[in-house]
C-alpha cells in the first residue's frame, strides 16, 4: 500500500496491486512536480523514487538503490532501460552523498532526469 500526498494536505492510500502502472507513474510525476527546492529536497526526491520503484516493480521489501540495481539485472527489461535506471540512481546518490551542497539548478536537473526515467518505463 502506497501513500500519495495531495497538495501537501492529506495522504491518500493507493494499493499498488490494484493501481495501473500508468496511474502510479502519473501520481509520482505529480509529486515530483510539486517538490520545491529546499534543504532536504534531494532526500525527498529519493524517497519518492524509491516508492515508485517499489510499486512499479512490486518489490515487497525496503531496498537500497544498490539492491534495486541487482534486482533489475534479474528482470526481463530492456538493457537500455536498466542502464538508464542505474544512471539516474547513481546520479541521485552522488548528489545526496557527494558532500557538496546541491544547487537549485542541480536539483531541477536531477528531478527532470527522474521524470524522464519514469516516463520511459
Amino acid at each position: 500500500m502506497w501513500k500519495f500526498k495531495w497538495f501537501g494536505k492529506k495522504e491518500e492510500k493507493i494499493d499498488s496491486q490494484e493501481t495501473d502502472k500508468e496511474e502510479l507513474k502519473l501520481h509520482i510525476i505529480r509529486r515530483i512536480k510539486r517538490l520545491r527546492f529546499k534543504r532536504g529536497s534531494i532526500y525527498e526526491l529519493s524517497d519518492i523514487l524509491r516508492e515508485f520503484f517499489s510499486g512499479y516493480f512490486a518489490l515487497g521489501y525496503e531496498f537500497t538503490f544498490e539492491e534495486l540495481k541487482d534486482e533489475l539485472e534479474n528482470m526481463k527489461i530492456k538493457r537500455i532501460v536498466i542502464e538508464s535506471v542505474k544512471y539516474v540512481l547513481e546520479n541521485l546518490d552522488n548528489k545526496k552523498f557527494g558532500g557538496a551542497k546541491i544547487t537549485k539548478k542541480e536539483f531541477i536537473e536531477i528531478a527532470e532526469e527522474v521524470e524522464l526515467l519514469i516516463n520511459i518505463l
